[in-house]
């Protein structure tokens, strides 16, 4: 009788391979919708298997041991060929289970929902599971493993991340019209000079208007609401001049809740992305990126 062979399990190798990647159980239990008792006793059977030492668990995040460093390449390559093969056989990705989706206001108040039913509609066995922060604090929750995928704005692009173009938005500077003239064209010191509405350091509105305003030295302090609908408030009640998504809040533009204020310099505009992480398993959030491709579409109006 022929002496068994050892077996390898595909959930040992992604446990492995995962703890590795985000540095610790509990995130690659997160990553892989399991426990973090479940990660670990893999990634034990593996070691107890053959004898080895694959992690150093004595610091707070987990550090590979020389044996580990040498068959991680060995776990990712077989990650990937068994993405490969599943591709192949499948002829299209098997889009099951959940994906992370990380979304700022503007395009959860536009297109998501449009996303979140074509979704439902062509793979119902995947669970959509939506998050709504900040840019910036979305991107480190992409970085860090925490989402799957994330529509960013340009200015969030990274190495580590696959970015698919999605659209570009247009802004405007607005104000009410009882304190503004909506017929004059102001200058960037003019702008500068003026009450700014914005949001906090961490988003979109806050950068575009730091880079607008970057050529002057010096800008009235910002007040920082971060909902884009309360900031207008403040602006159709006077408090001062805001920087809004020009399609989105063109109603309060025509129904004069708003004034539109001309600029010599160009207004800004920013491109927006559908963004991932460069590694294994991103067949599924590169699907559900270019089905937001299809979806996407900011000029939805407030009302």
């Amino acid at each position: 009788m022929k002496k068994g062979v050892t077996v390898i399990t595909i959930k040992q190798v992604e446990a492995f391979y995962w703890s590795v990647k985000l540095g610790t159980f509990t995130a690659a239990a997160s990553r892989l919708h399991t426990t973090q008792s479940a990660i670990t006793k893999r990634v034990q059977e593996l070691e107890s298997r053959f004898g080895v030492t694959l992690f150093d668990r004595s610091g707070h995040r987990l550090m590979l041991t020389e044996r580990g460093r040498g068959i991680h390449d060995f776990a990712k390559s077989m990650l990937q060929q068994r993405d490969a093969m599943l591709f192949h056989l499948e002829g299209n990705p098997s889009l099951t289970g959940i994906l992370r989706i990380g979304t700022t206001e503007m395009t959860a108040m536009t297109w998501l929902s449009t996303l979140i039913r074509k979704s439902q509609a062509l793979y119902p066995s995947l669970a959509l599971h939506p998050r709504l922060d900040l840019s910036g604090k979305l991107q480190n929750q992409l970085l860090d493993g925490d989402l799957d995928l994330a529509f960013l704005p340009e200015m969030y692009l990274h190495p580590e991340l696959e970015a698919l173009p999605l659209a570009l938005v247009e802004f405007a500077w607005m104000g009410s019209p009882g304190h503004f003239d909506g017929n004059k064209c102001f200058s960037v010191e003019e702008i500068s000079e003026m009450a700014i509405l914005g949001q906090s350091s961490e988003s979109v509105l806050s950068a575009l208007c730091d880079r607008w305003l970057s050529m002057e030295s010096s800008h009235s302090s910002i007040l920082a609401i971060d909902n884009l609908i309360a900031i207008a408030g403040l602006a159709v009640a006077g408090l001062g001049v805001v920087c809004l998504p020009k399609d989105y809040f063109s109603s309060y533009l025509q129904d004069g809740r708003l004034v539109l204020l001309r600029t010599r310099q160009a207004p800004p505009t920013v491109h927006y992305y559908a963004m991932y992480r460069k590694e294994l398993g991103s067949v599924l959030p590169r699907t559900v990126a270019g089905l937001a491709q299809e979806c996407c579409d900011f000029k939805t109006e407030a009302h």
